[in-house]
C-alpha cells in the first residue's frame, strides 16, 4: 500500500502534464482546421486521447531522464503533438478520417431521428 500516491502527487503531476496536452490539442485541431479537413466531433475525441497517450509517454520519458522544467514541457508538447502522426503512419490517415466521419454522419443521423420521433 506504499506504493499508492498521495493526492498532492497526483495534482503536482497534473500541473505538469495538462497544460502542454492541451497546447498540442490545439495546435493539431487548429492545423486540421487550416487545411481544410473537417474536424468532426469523433476525430478530436480521437485527437485528444492520442495527445493525452503521447503526453503520458513524454512525462514519463522525462521521469526516467530526469529533466525538469522547460525540457518536460517541450518534451510533453511534442509527444502529445506527434503521437497522431505516429498513428497516422501506423494506419491509413484518410481511412481512419473517413471511418470517423461516417460514423459521426450514422450517429447525427440518429438522433435527429430521435428528436423527429419525440417532436410527434
Amino acid at each position: 500500500m506504499d506504493n499508492i500516491p498521495n493526492k498532492n502527487e497526483i495534482v503536482s503531476t497534473l500541473y505538469k502534464v495538462v497544460p502542454p496536452l492541451i497546447l498540442s490539442i490545439m495546435a493539431k485541431i487548429a492545423s486540421d482546421y487550416k487545411r481544410g479537413k473537417r474536424v468532426s466531433v469523433l476525430s478530436s475525441l480521437i485527437t485528444t486521447i492520442l495527445a493525452a497517450c503521447g503526453s503520458v509517454l513524454g512525462y514519463w520519458l522525462t521521469q526516467y531522464l530526469g529533466w525538469k522544467e522547460y525540457k518536460m514541457v517541450m518534451t510533453i508538447f511534442f509527444f502529445g503533438l506527434f503521437s497522431e502522426k505516429l498513428f497516422e503512419f501506423l494506419f491509413s490517415k484518410y481511412f481512419i478520417n473517413a471511418l470517423l466521419n461516417i460514423a459521426q454522419d450514422a450517429l447525427v443521423e440518429s438522433m435527429s431521428n430521435i428528436v423527429k420521433r419525440f417532436k410527434k
